[in-house]
């Protein structure tokens, strides 16, 4: 039986990449410290200055959220 249902609905099997390692602390640390260095605010329009959006801007929140976490 199994055999004549796979035949009528072929099984689709998804290659399954690979997971990344996770950053270590120190590299992670120091992707915050760049990402807190870059994305500034201009004084003019409020927006940032690395990325264009508004102020805080994504980058801004997640290494705000990040550092916090150290």
């Amino acid at each position: 039986m199994a055999t004549t249902l796979a035949r009528v609905i072929p099984l689709v099997r998804k290659a399954v990449a690979p997971l990344r390692p996770l950053p270590e602390p120190a590299d992670l640390y120091c992707r915050v410290v760049i990402a807190l260095f870059l994305h500034t605010p201009q004084k003019a329009s409020g927006l940032c200055e690395a990325c264009g959006e508004g102020w805080p801007c994504a980058q801004m929140k997640r290494a705000c959220f990040l550092i916090e976490a150290f």
